[in-house]
């Protein structure tokens, strides 16, 4: 139930309305993030990270498109439940990934020379690739119906192609988890949830941009073939 269903006005005028709606997103983050530990656990954790991570994600996205007061719980349990296959197909070949470059890693280790720095810029380059990747894959999956290798390359194309928001956004989740070390008592309430909500927002204004482009590219189509 939100604060407005419970009869409290949300117009309330000047510095006390502002601080009545921080303090009402401050609670939604809070339950969304140990709503996200509870159906964790509930997949015993290796299970249920992922599937939990997608109906937090869904939860944002709805937030994002002016649907503040979205049911939380029911939406994870729904979600959760519909995404559980899937959910963990993802999970593991993102392990698999992770267990690749944890390997590679370890075989840098025993190499010298040439051999050495060419490894080092690849190693490099695919970490930074999988980390974009994993930025983006839950944004691309709760926002498009696609395959599961398509959902792979547009969640790398998407964040390749804009650089801008990728980089911002790893500097502002850098910070933020900085603060989480300097005041650990946070963790339970907003470690996930904040996160998922900034890359939800930079991935949904790169939907857009993206959007737009298409738009452009529809117009001078259409454009052309009238002229024609």
């Amino acid at each position: 139930m939100s604060l407005n269903e419970r009869g409290i006005n949300m117009e309330m005028p000047g510095v006390m309305g502002g601080f009545f709606r921080i303090s009402e997103w401050i609670m939604r983050f809070a339950y969304a993030n140990l709503v996200w530990l509870l159906f964790t656990l509930m997949g015993g954790v290796i299970l249920g990270v992922f599937p939990a991570t997608i109906a937090l994600f869904t939860l944002t996205r709805k937030w994002l498109r002016g649907e503040p007061d979205t049911p939380v719980f029911s939406t994870f349990f729904i979600t959760f439940k519909q995404e559980f296959i899937k959910g963990n197909l993802f999970a593991l070949t993102f392990a698999a990934i992770t267990y690749v470059l944890f390997i590679d890693f370890q075989y840098l280790a025993i190499v010298t020379g040439n051999l050495y720095m060419f490894l080092l810029f690849t190693f490099i380059l695919v970490a930074i690739l999988f980390i974009i990747l994993f930025m983006y894959i839950f944004p691309v999956y709760v926002h498009f119906q696609l395959s599961f290798i398509n959902y792979l390359k547009y969640a790398l194309l998407i964040g390749i192609t804009n650089l801008h928001l990728t980089i911002g956004t790893g500097v502002i989740l850098a910070l933020f988890y900085y603060v989480l070390m300097l005041i650990p008592g946070l963790i339970p309430f907003f470690a996930v949830s904040l996160p998922a909500y900034v890359t939800m927002w930079s991935a949904n204004t790169a939907f857009k941009l993206l959007e737009r482009k298409k738009e452009k590219i529809l117009a001078k189509e259409e454009t052309r073939l009238q002229a024609e």
